[in-house]
């Protein structure tokens, strides 16, 4: 799948993810979404009336289907981990039939100074902590945006007729883009909050511009590209891998490789899984599948970002087991690429 989550907005720190830096009042139309420890609230109060999740025709299907695709995702994260928290997200709308950018969704940025990797990323922290660390406070958390111009099939239980269509595989994808599975660096070594002050040295050395995912990026033979005690990026390696070879290399997952094609792709180069070793058919492969479940690399990746795993068995890489029990009979359908 294609990720195109990457808007910058500089005013409020928020990157790679439709946020608007807009805070949820209680006058807010929002729809909830809860299912075992994670739940969703998603707030549509910045869409255009009559258009997109609003839509005098189509609105209440639309936000009923997120809504759904929400309470799903939510127990099927919660076979896998147990933390615990609200997540909230403005869900905003587009439309452009047959184009690019079908679905994007991912965090709101809380810039922090720190030396801890990923320290800014609100959904992240909020949700591994058990909803004790929200970051910035009242303010939404993220973000998911949904082009209604695709043909989305929304019913949960239906395949698909085009594998571009399903809802479903495409919005899990991205709500798993807003947790944590995504990296915070540019073509050129820097990370989207770097102010451009130390560009030489491949970033300002300050770990709260790197995403915690960033942390565990290699050159797949073991040398982290970000220094992880200087928080700089190694270019010497960097500017090679980057789109060559770059791998997730951590304690729980060992090396799994990452999607880096020759001409870098931003928001999807680095933050995506190869299709390799297993992960032909994995849910956060970089282009259209099948998969509405974690295997186990994803599982490791996921543990490695911070959540609390559950001691149960994982399905090997490239499953497509849908875990039917936990997720009231959920029938496989083919997704979409965006």
């Amino acid at each position: 799948m294609r990720s195109t989550h990457q808007a910058r907005l500089p005013a409020n720190r928020t990157a790679r993810a439709i946020v608007k830096g807009s805070v949820l009042a209680a006058s807010l139309v929002c729809g909830s979404a809860a299912n075992a420890a994670l739940s969703f609230t998603f707030d549509y109060s910045t869409n255009t009336a009559g258009v997109g999740f609003d839509d005098a025709v189509s609105g209440a299907a639309r936000r009923a289907a997120l809504d759904t695709a929400g309470v799903r995702f939510s127990a099927m994260f919660g076979t896998f981990f147990s933390n615990d928290a609200n997540i909230v997200l403005t869900a905003t709308s587009t439309f452009n039939p047959g184009g690019p950018g079908l679905a994007s969704a991912g965090t709101a940025i809380f810039y922090q100074p720190d030396t801890v990797f990923g320290v800014s990323e609100v959904v992240r922290n909020k949700l591994v902590s058990n909803g004790a660390n929200d970051i910035n406070g009242g303010a939404n958390d993220g973000g998911v945006s949904v082009n209604w111009g695709a043909g989305w099939e929304l019913d949960p239980d239906a395949p698909a007729i085009d594998p571009l269509n399903d809802f479903y595989t495409a919005v899990y994808h991205e709500f798993t883009h807003a947790l944590g599975f995504l990296s915070q660096t540019n073509l050129n070594g820097t990370s989207p909050f770097d102010d451009g002050t130390s560009v030489a040295d491949g970033g300002t050395g300050i770990f709260g511009t790197w995403a915690k995912f960033d942390q565990y990026l290699t050159n797949c033979a073991g040398t982290s590209l970000i220094d992880t005690g200087t928080g700089l990026t190694n270019l010497a390696l960097y500017t090679p891998a980057i789109t060559s070879a770059v791998c997730f290399e951590s304690a729980e997952a060992g090396s799994v490789k990452l999607y880096t094609p020759a001409v870098y792709a931003p928001g999807t180069s680095v933050s995506h899984l190869d299709k390799v070793d297993g992960n032909e058919t994995a849910l956060m492969k970089y282009d259209l599948g099948t998969a509405r479940v974690y295997n186990t690399d994803e599982v490791n990746i996921m543990t490695s970002l911070g959540y609390t795993r559950l001691a149960i068995a994982v399905p090997e890489p490239g499953s497509i087991a849908l875990l039917l029990a936990a997720l009231g009979g959920v029938a496989v359908a083919r997704r979409r690429k965006a």
